[in-house]
């Protein structure tokens, strides 16, 4: 099983955001940046700043755009939420601001990676 590593541009903002865990994956350019797996840094979104990234398959679009019984396993979205928000606050919950018009993704890792750079945004 491979785990995918996050692309240039997500370890740049990673880096920018104080990510020091130790990794066995680097983008070197003119600096060095950490490129950990998606999982970890989707775990590490987690369990440091309470945001949990999940991408699920876009199901509502599929039933807005066909037959509500076809599903096509190539649209996924991802959802953030903020697991800080108190229960007044869940209406503005940050997953559903981001996600008001959600960008649908052909692959899993693909809307995983878009959901860890967008909440490493929140930070």
């Amino acid at each position: 099983m491979y785990l995918k590593t996050i692309n240039l541009e997500t370890a740049k903002l990673l880096k920018e955001k104080g990510f020091n865990e130790i990794v066995s994956s680097y983008h070197v350019q003119e600096q060095v940046y950490p490129a950990p797996s998606l999982a970890l840094l989707q775990k590490w979104l987690m369990e440091v700043h309470k945001l949990q990234v999940i991408p699920h398959r876009d199901v509502l679009g599929d039933v807005m755009d066909k037959d509500p019984f076809y599903f096509d396993n190539e649209k996924w979205i991802c959802s953030i939420d903020d697991l800080n928000i108190t229960t007044e606050g869940m209406a503005k919950m940050r997953g559903f601001e981001i996600n008001k018009t959600p960008t649908q993704f052909k692959t899993h890792d693909e809307a995983l990676e878009r959901g860890l750079f967008d909440a490493l945004n929140l930070i």
